[in-house]
């Protein structure tokens, strides 16, 4: 007998080697005896013969044929002069059946197939020999069963559901799907399950309009459950094929659940429980059929309420209303936290309104009020007023307005200039506050509705003020906050010490903001009185640079400040001269270059061809991945990133550029989670012809109908290589971005982290997760880059881009059997 030796399976594992190490790609070229390429017999009904050969110099042939139900299928192999084989494989490509007789042998097999696609394989076992290969097939009738509808409307009635029913049923390629019609009286815990699976089918559980409710969709053959509490009404289960045909049995079952309701549904219908004092306490239930639980009580005087609401079994949360239904305070722990409510409260009537977050819970709520006497550490009037003396810092006083003291005042002085603020929160009725001059005139008042709190900012000059606290409406503590600093000096005069510099900063600072054209301002006032950069002139920009948020420069325009100002590997050149990092002594003409390399996008990126300014717009009707067509360069996977990111979220796109409004764009990219940028201008490379020769090849620069992004992103990525951070030459060069990782590129663009491993069969799954969480998705050959811009759900297909601008449907043996690796950016 002979002996097969087998082969154990391959570990998942690659060896990292950049996408496009060569400038331009090859296309893909095909093996004649592989799955991809087998000889397509097309779908077999009767007998086929088929002559051919095996030998030493081609071992395997292979033969694809399709089944169009069950069918019982023959196979022989005969005609031998040396030792040939066979084997009959799936659609995935593993062996179902074998035939390995020894030497000249016939070999045969017989199977009875299910519906679908298999391939036969000869192979030379020993020495080299002609066959001719019978394949037969006869169709076998298949009846499943069908003892439920296959629409909403014709659904299988079953009735008012109690207990448990059970059905043995069937879905396939000729019933996918099959409905169940149920009623429930009154609430109640539903439970299903769908199992006994010999393929993948799913269940959902619809409403009274078919809408779905909720779903289990378990991969394989694992079985599908659903559990859910459901008030009464009709429902609907659908059991439906994912895929294969499967036999399965579904089992239903309902119990009645009552749950309490000793509480008002809303504010008007509030149960009511009179003057509170002491503790009380409730059990009752908040969920899907009884979201809200009202109580009203009331307060004879100032009270020191609490509240608290326990024994949860799901979410749920509670509020404080006033008299009118508005919010005082909530508590929203999550999950079974317990949740609590503490407040001093004034007389009055106030609401309790627990309430369901997700889940139905019952749960136990506590309310207590004990009297509590208001503070009064204030008087009652500007004469009467607590003197806090001389003001600075802050300080806090905890008092009390209400009905029965109406009005407290504070009295303070100040040394000096001041920056005065004031807040008062803590209030569960309206209470208003005014500051007020020497002579009890009102300066200023906050007189904001209902709780919230309210704010008093202003510059005073030395002298003697007083606060007012009163009250609005209701009974209510609160907390008073003064705060008293000294006025700064002008900013501008203290921390900046050239007075060019100080004049035009504060100037151009005057609208609150500085710009791009405000930045390039500033840099250019240094050196401009002899030519030279000193160490105040270098120090006051660098501190202009630095305090970026106190002077409203946008993070671009810091980001490129800094890169003119501070250092960038980058600096060191320019136009392919030496340049270097700005220091002290450094002449105005390095400091005009540094502000044109970043400011101005004219430090171009180093190529053998020509520059010509571009024609026509950074986008023309959108973006697009179809706008994405690599040139002559072979950078496919930063263009293959540009269109995943295009095809799944072009306000992605759009955010990268920032138009500059003189032919410039500053376009972002991450370092990490941390934006960089970089400056370009309409010039890219051309050939003879006056054509771009990388992306987006082939078009006449002078073309008013250009769209400029793809290739304005190429030549962005290609200056901000200099900065050392990309992981490629770190030459401003576009040759120095041949040759990359699909992964590195997608984090760069969207700061996203992204993965790259490689691809294995067992991947469909968490591909098809990824795209369906929105994840930008790239895939790999050995040597080129493309964008996953499309899954089709239903055909289980995925449309792959190649960035040479076309685009293919691939079914996933098509994708396992072209593709090594793939990367998603989560």
């Amino acid at each position: 007998m002979k002996t097969r030796n087998g082969n154990t399976a391959e570990q998942r594992r690659f060896e990292a080697e950049p996408a496009c190490m060569e400038q331009l790609e090859p296309r893909l070229l095909l093996n004649a005896d592989t799955l991809a390429t087998a000889i397509n017999v097309g779908t077999l009904s009767g007998t086929r013969m088929f002559n051919d050969a095996v030998s030493v110099s081609d071992i395997n042939d292979y033969y694809r044929f399709n089944l169009a139900g069950r069918a019982l299928f023959g196979l022989s192999l005969t005609g031998l002069s040396a030792d040939a084989d066979v084997d009959l494989l799936s659609a995935a490509g593993s062996v179902i059946a074998g035939s390995h007789n020894a030497g000249s042998s016939p070999e045969i097999i017989a199977s009875t197939l299910e519906a679908g696609t298999y391939y036969a394989r000869v192979f030379r076992y020993s020495g080299n020999t002609n066959y001719t290969l019978g394949l037969a097939a006869v169709s076998v009738p298949v009846t499943p069963p069908d003892g439920a509808g296959n629409s909403v409307a014709a659904a299988r009635n079953l009735g008012t559901l109690s207990g448990t029913q059970t059905f043995n049923d069937w879905v396939g390629s000729a019933d996918t799907n099959d409905y169940y019609r149920f009623s429930l009286a009154g609430q109640s815990n539903f439970s299903l399950t769908m199992g006994g699976l010999s393929n993948d089918a799913d269940v959902s559980l619809l409403d009274v309009n078919g809408a779905v409710i909720t779903s289990s969709a378990n991969g394989g053959t694992s079985a599908e459950a659903i559990n859910r509490t459901l008030g009464a009404g009709t429902y609907y289960v659908r059991a439906y094929r994912y895929s294969g045909d499967t036999n399965y049995t579904l089992a239903l079952s309902a119990t009645a659940v009552t749950p309490p309701d000793g509480a008002g549904n809303s504010v008007a219908a509030a149960r009511n429980l009179g003057t509170l004092s002491g503790t009380q306490t409730f059990n009752d239930w908040v969920g899907s059929v009884d979201t809200d639980d009202y109580y009203r009580f009331s307060l004879a005087g100032q009270s020191n309420f609490s509240l608290t609401m326990s024994g949860l079994s799901n979410n749920a949360d509670v509020s404080l209303l006033d008299v009118n239904g508005a919010v005082i305070t909530s508590s929203t722990n999550g999950g079974t936290s317990a949740e609590a409510i503490s407040r001093t409260l004034g007389a009055g009537t106030y609401y309790v309104r627990a309430y369901r977050f997700s889940g139905d819970t019952n749960y136990t709520l506590a309310l207590s009020a004990t009297a509590a006497a208001p503070p009064d550490g204030a008087g009652n009037s500007v004469a009467a007023a607590r003197n806090l003396g001389t003001l600075s810092g802050t300080q806090t006083f905890n008092d009390w307005v209400g009905g029965v003291d109406t009005d407290d005042y504070y009295r303070f002085s100040l040394a000096g200039q001041s920056n005065f603020s004031l807040t008062m929160g803590g209030l569960s009725n309206d209470a208003d506050v005014s500051l007020l001059d020497v002579n009890g005139a009102v300066i200023a008042s906050s007189v904001n509705g209902g709780t919230s709190a309210e704010a008093i900012n202003r510059t005073l000059g030395a002298g003697t003020y007083y606060v007012r606290a009163y009250r609005f409406s209701g009974d209510t503590n609160y907390t008073l906050a003064l705060s008293a600093t000294a006025a700064a000096q002008d900013w501008f005069s203290q921390n900046l010490h050239d007075a060019g510099i100080v004049t035009l900063t504060r100037t151009l600072d005057a609208d609150g903001s500085l710009s791009r054209t405000d930045m390039m301002s500033i840099f250019r006032e240094a050196g401009r009185d002899d030519g030279l950069v000193d160490s105040t002139e270098l120090a006051d920009m660098r501190t202009v640079v630095s305090n970026a948020t106190r002077l409203g420069i946008p993070d671009y325009v810091r980001v490129l400040s800094s890169d003119v100002v501070n250092s960038n590997p980058a600096n060191a050149h320019y136009q392919g001269g030496t340049l270097g990092n700005l220091s002290v002594g450094g002449t105005a003409t390095q400091l005009e270059k540094l502000i044109d390399k970043w400011f101005l996008g004219t430090d171009h990126p180093a190529t053998s061809y020509t520059y010509q300014t571009a024609a026509g717009a950074l986008f023309q009707n959108g973006v697009s991945y179809t706008d994405v067509v690599q040139g002559n360069l072979g950078d496919c996977y930063f263009m293959a990133s540009l269109a995943s990111v295009a095809a799944r979220n072009a306000d992605a796109i759009r955010n990268m550029f920032i138009d500059n409004g003189d032919g410039t764009w500053t376009v972002r990219f991450f370092n990490g989670t941390t934006a960089d940028y970089v400056t370009v201008d309409r010039s890219l490379p051309i050939n003879s012809s006056g054509q771009w020769v990388y992306a987006s090849t082939g078009h006449a620069a002078s073309s008013t109908g250009n769209e400029l992004w793809v290739a304005l992103a190429e030549k962005a990525y290609a200056q901000i290589d200099e900065a050392g951070w990309i992981g490629q030459d770190n030459s401003n060069s576009y040759a120095g971005i041949a040759g990359g990782f699909i992964n590195a590129a997608l984090t760069q663009i969207t700061a996203r982290g992204a993965q790259l491993v490689s691809l294995t069969s067992g991947d469909r799954t968490a591909m098809v997760n990824d795209w369906n969480a929105g994840q930008y998705l790239c895939i790999d050959t050995s040597n080129h880059s493309y964008a996953v811009v499309g899954y089709n759900a239903n055909q289980g297909t995925f449309t792959i881009y190649n960035p040479w601008g076309t685009s293919q449907e691939y079914t996933w043996t098509q994708v396992t059997s072209t593709f090594s690796r793939w990367a998603h950016a989560a």
